[in-house]
């Protein structure tokens, strides 16, 4: 490992070490200023014990980017970027519960259109295809579109497809799977999508979240944690923080209904992710889904992910996918949930259910580009 990044490594260790009593004393809040983070949250829980949390740094700063005026804490809300897939296949294999959808059909009775890989035209694509990330789609420079624009002009995109690989060949993580999902959940409820997911996932689990701050409106300002970068060409301790997302400057959050994001929107705090992590373990008390839906949901839908060129990132660090989940093996232990990364925040909802233990992580923003996922873990302490 170059020095470099041992040191980073090293400073990231100390920053999940045991906090004091005061935040700003705390070997928590040291190491986190070292690493050179505006924020960070640890939280650790086993089944359904109450967590414990370790939480340090800085909500949203002053327009001069540097004066904190709202520190970071368990219950500050942040965009959670790719995390949202989890909640978002749990509200879409609800629907698959109920019958309103299935996982084997071809996508394009709900999409309204016909959903092809113009170098495989007779193999169809599925649900199962999007929640895996097997469908052979590709992202591109965009993912999305606002509202009302009709979803096919994504499609219609050019490089939107793996021309050499068909359908359920290969793992090819691609945020456009999730957005499509979204807009089959949409067709099949008639609901705008952060109404499904409130109705079918948050509020039933009690959870103070929102896509797109969607049933958040009223959320005191002091409750919403910005997502920070440095400017490119002045990336320094002493350069100014730029918020990239969600800087309401102390008013309320303001909901987005332009957007559909079930790829990245999801805004949640630390303990709301726990919470949302606990329908992974066995001994839930409270599950959304039956026994047999959880299990379809965790079986990594291959068990290789197939040839080097389906996914030029390191296919360690994705792991394996389920129906939306990631599965990670580190050490001797295997996590499922999910990783985030956008806008400068980087995060994991983790669950070892062999043994009951959650882990999440949040952090709002970066000096430097912090180290992959597998040594964040190991620097979490989990083996």
């Amino acid at each position: 490992m170059p020095r470099a990044a041992a040191a980073l490594l090293a400073a990231f260790a100390a920053l999940c070490a045991a906090a004091g009593s005061a935040l700003a004393e705390s070997p928590f809040g040291a190491a986190a200023a070292r690493l050179g983070v505006p924020g960070a949250v640890v939280v650790r829980a086993t089944g359904n014990a109450a967590p414990r949390f370790e939480v340090t740094g800085c909500a949203r700063f002053a327009a001069d980017g540097v004066t904190c005026v709202v520190a970071l804490r368990t219950d500050s809300l942040m965009r959670v970027a790719s995390i949202t897939k989890f909640a978002t296949a749990l509200g879409t294999l609800r629907l698959v519960e109920e019958g309103r959808l299935d996982l084997g059909s071809d996508v394009s009775k709900w999409l309204g259109f016909p959903l092809r890989n113009p170098a495989f035209p007779d193999r169809v694509i599925t649900l199962r295809h999007l929640l895996t990330h097997t469908s052979s789609l590709i992202d591109g420079e965009e993912y999305f579109v606002p509202r009302p624009e009709p979803v096919r002009k994504l499609l219609d995109m050019p490089g939107r497809y793996d021309t050499a690989q068909p359908p359920g060949a290969c793992t090819r993580y691609a945020n456009l799977n999730t957005f499509l999902v979204g807009a089959i959940v949409e067709a099949a409820t008639n609901e705008l999508f952060e109404q499904f997911l409130a109705r079918a996932v948050l509020q039933p689990l009690g959870l103070e979240a929102g896509i797109n701050w969607y049933g958040l409106e009223s959320l005191p300002g002091d409750r919403v944690a910005a997502i920070y970068l440095k400017p490119e060409d002045n990336a320094t301790a002493a350069a100014p923080w730029i918020a990239s997302i969600d800087d309401f400057a102390g008013g309320p959050p303001q909901r987005n209904p332009a957007y559909l994001s079930p790829q990245g929107g999801l805004r949640i705090s630390a303990a709301g992710l726990v919470r949302l992590g606990q329908q992974l373990l066995p001994s839930a008390s409270e599950k959304l889904l039956k026994s047999e839906t959880m299990q379809a949901m965790l079986a990594p839908a291959l068990v290789e992910p197939g040839p080097p060129a389906c996914n030029p990132t390191d296919k360690d660090s994705q792991g394996r996918f389920g129906l939306g989940v990631q599965v990670l093996r580190y050490g001797d232990r295997t996590w499922t949930g999910h990783l985030g990364e956008a806008y400068g925040l980087r995060g994991a909802l983790l669950v070892d259910r062999e043994r009951g233990d959650i882990l999440v992580y949040l952090v709002n923003g970066s000096i430097a580009p912090l180290p992959g996922d597998a040594d964040i873990l190991a620097a979490l302490g989990a083996p």
